[in-house]
């Protein structure tokens, strides 16, 4: 049992608890009131003489228990004599001494009559211990103890996965447990997919941590996505309960990205996790970009995943939501007491939570003193009411006053990438603009470090993982803020040019054409920057440039109508078929179409390209690509049938490990019986005939089979027929409270 110093609790939260667990404790039913002025009276019982029975709660975490005795001397003990209750009973946050206890009874004496009376931290977790059942009712109890931390941390974990856990409990202080809670774990126990919407700010990811949080401390393991499918795909246990997480799946990890081919991957897989009650996955998407995934990708629009999806809208969040959002970033804040006044003053509170613009991202910058450092507390009521009316321009005081020309460039390089980067990479991307940009007048202090340290925990966020192998990363500190650099670079095409130029990676190429097909530049400011990268490249004879971002680069100039020199393409085509096993294989694979097509890719260069994609492990869409390759070879070819012999066998390993991908449960045992092994066998086998005549591949008898058996047709059969598909023990045990308008009362300061 852990031992809790219910710091994540805030003092509302503390008297909910109090009340709860010493109802279970003296066996008797208190009676709970709205927040506000209680007189004193936190919860009460009447006794068999019907007499009235008291509970005060104290949850002063970060005030000494001088202060307090304080208190109870010169405020609370006139409450108590006007109350003459028979018995007075108080619980507080604190550690308790005896001797405390007894300062306390000599304080409140004579209606205190016991130390007995006087509940600490240590007697609460004794009460906890004989009353476990209390500890799962309070959700931001439990899982923010330290028991369920030791938990995650003995679990084998990926570091993305115990970055993710770890966030996920230090947010927890700020969660406000609404209804959208209890509805989304519902529909994700009931579906085991759930995709969450909402437009930026609204809590998404919030709300998805928290999720994954509550199935992990039931013992899932947390299997965090990245930028890539395949990092699901490769951990994606069939006989571990999991629980899978993909942020922003269509944003900024993706939409630029999708072919087509990567969003009917995803359906395929959100189809693999429905049918298996073993896990649950949770996804998040702005609204606007989930709709636009629907237009790109055909398999995704006629997916039917709208069942799947839970909308996080304003509307959903009533004005107590709101408020309660708000008071927790004032409770665990780091305001000062004269900036918090100014919250109280003349009930601006109200004012902010009945506000149109208002979010929980921007309360979360409005209540953080750290980026208030230049706003007085009596100029803090302004700034507020300026961010309210303005969201978006939030950022600009800390990006554009508080940072010099090396701060913004680092920034800048962050925005681009789009994804957290590498220490050492933006070191090197930072080097390479700063040679760029000799000469134009920077000003600022030039230190890549000095600067790190100074954007670590304003604009940055630094991750530092328990493996000391992996590198530090640096992501933007918040969404909103690549939101901000994006707008306001649009218009600063040297700017752009120098930061493109300076990244070199695959995620930022990503970027570069989310810009132009949002229009957030101009087709010919989009073609102007390829053309820069690509002379850049080969000036350089492709030093400092990867196989993988030369083939991102030159497809893009191929399929874009970038005027590139075909002879300078070819340069390109040439240096990423020197590497043996190619990393963008897609893009390669392109490269190798084109290049024949222009009669620079001789037979014999694509027959060894196709040999080594064998070591790769090709995905269905890679393996369609390879046909297509080798049914430009030639009949002469001398190692066409042994390229041919090898795309057979990748297909057949590929089906292998992924028929739960490609076949669903339903088309395999949907018209059977039970039992009946031999009819799911029969449709088995007709689906993978039918999908390997579609990509245009001939398989023989013992290769079927080898994917029939890999299938493992009477397994899966079972969980199909037989797996409960009922929620267990993982709904909601949030406790319910009646509030009526109570927003004033709950901003009471006592």
């Amino acid at each position: 049992m852990s031992d809790y110093d219910f710091s994540s609790l805030n003092d509302k939260e503390f008297e909910v608890f109090c009340v709860d667990i010493l109802s279970e404790s003296l066996g008797v039913r208190f009676e709970r009131f709205k927040s506000g002025k209680d007189a004193g009276v936190d919860g009460r019982y009447f006794s068999d003489s019907g007499r009235e029975v008291v509970l005060q709660c104290k949850h002063w975490l970060r005030t000494p228990i001088e202060k307090l005795l304080k208190h109870l001397q010169t405020v609370e003990i006139a409450k108590v004599a006007r109350l003459k209750p028979a018995r007075y009973l108080l619980a507080v946050s604190y550690s308790l001494s005896r001797r405390d206890k007894q300062s306390i009874v000599q304080v409140l004496s004579p209606f205190l009559v016991s130390a007995d009376d006087v509940y600490g931290r240590e007697d609460l977790n004794d009460a906890l211990r004989k009353h476990p059942e209390v500890e799962r009712r309070h959700y931001k109890l439990w899982m923010h103890s330290a028991e369920v931390l030791n938990y995650f941390i003995n679990k084998p974990a990926l570091d993305r996965s115990a970055l993710l856990i770890n966030e996920a409990r230090l947010a927890i202080r700020m969660y406000v447990t609404t209804e959208n809670h209890s509805s989304a774990l519902r529909k994700l126990e009931s579906l085991g997919v759930v995709i969450i919407t909402g437009e930026p700010g609204i809590g998404k990811t919030m709300l998805a941590q928290q999720l994954v949080l509550h199935y992990a401390g039931h013992g899932f393991q947390v299997v965090a996505i990245g930028d890539n499918l395949k990092d699901a795909e490769a951990l994606f246990t069939p006989q571990e309960n999991q629980i899978l997480y993909f942020d922003d799946f269509l944003g900024r990890n993706y939409l630029e990205a999708l072919s087509g081919h990567e969003g009917n991957r995803i359906v395929q897989f959100l189809r693999r996790v429905s049918g298996d009650r073993k896990k649950r996955f949770v996804l998040t998407s702005r609204s606007t970009i989930l709709n636009q995934g629907k237009l790109l990708i055909d398999n995704f629009g006629h997916s039917k995943t709208e069942r799947n999806e839970f909308e996080l809208a304003l509307t959903s969040l009533t004005e107590l939501d709101r408020a309660k959002i708000l008071y927790n970033h004032i409770w665990y804040g780091n305001l000062s007491e004269e900036f918090i006044a100014q919250l109280y003053a003349q009930r601006r509170y109200r004012l902010i939570v009945q506000h149109r613009n208002f979010n929980p991202r921007l309360i979360s910058f409005i209540t953080d003193a750290d980026r208030l450092a230049d706003v007085s507390a009596s100029n803090y009521w302004d700034t507020i009411s300026a961010s309210l009316e303005n969201p978006a321009d939030i950022w600009a005081n800390p990006f554009e006053a508080q940072q010099d020309d090396f701060g913004r460039a680092i920034v800048l390089l962050v925005t681009l990438e789009r994804r957290a980067i590498a220490q050492d990479e933006l070191a090197e991307a930072y080097e390479r603009f700063l040679v760029g940009m000799q000469g134009s007048g920077l000003t600022g202090r030039r230190d890549f470090i000095g600067n790190i340290r100074q954007l670590t925990g304003s604009l940055l966020k630094r991750v530092v993982f328990a493996n000391v192998e992996l590198p530090a990363r640096l992501d933007l500190f918040n969404p909103s803020l690549g939101d901000y650099v994006l707008r306001r670079y649009s218009a600063d095409l040297p700017g752009l040019r120098r930061g493109f130029l300076s990244l070199r990676s695959d995620s930022s190429l990503e970027t570069l054409r989310s810009l132009s097909t949002q229009g957030m530049i101009s087709r010919i400011a989009y073609l102007m920057v390829l053309d820069a990268i690509m002379t850049d490249a080969l000036s350089k004879s492709f030093f400092g440039y990867s196989p993988s971002y030369i083939a991102s680069i030159a497809l893009l100039a191929i399929n874009e109508g970038a005027e590139i020199p075909d002879l300078d393409l070819k340069e390109c085509a040439e240096f990423v078929l020197r590497e043996e096993i190619p990393v963008n294989f897609i893009e390669t694979a392109q490269l190798v179409i084109w290049g024949r097509g222009k009669g620079f890719i001789s037979d014999d260069r694509t027959v060894q390209f196709i040999l080594s994609t064998k070591e790769n492990n090709p995905n269905i869409e890679e393996i369609e690509a390879l046909i297509g390759i080798w049914d430009g070879l030639s009949e002469a070819c001398v190692g066409r049938d042994e390229a041919y012999s090898v795309i057979r066998q990748v297909a057949v390993n590929y089906f292998c490990d992924s028929g739960a991908d490609e076949f669903p449960m339903d088309d395999v045992f949907g018209n059977v019986d039970p039992e009946d092994s031999n009819g799911a066998e029969e449709n088995l086998v007709s689906l993978i005939r039918k999908r390997i005549e579609r990509i245009g591949i001939d398989l023989d008898r013992s290769e079927i089979s080898e994917i029939v058996s890999a299938f493992d047709i009477e397994s899966r059969q079972h969980d199909y027929f037989f797996s409960s598909g009922e929620g267990g023990s993982y709904g909601s045990h949030a406790t319910t409270r009646n509030y009526s308008d109570e927003i004033d009362d709950l901003f009471d300061r006592r």
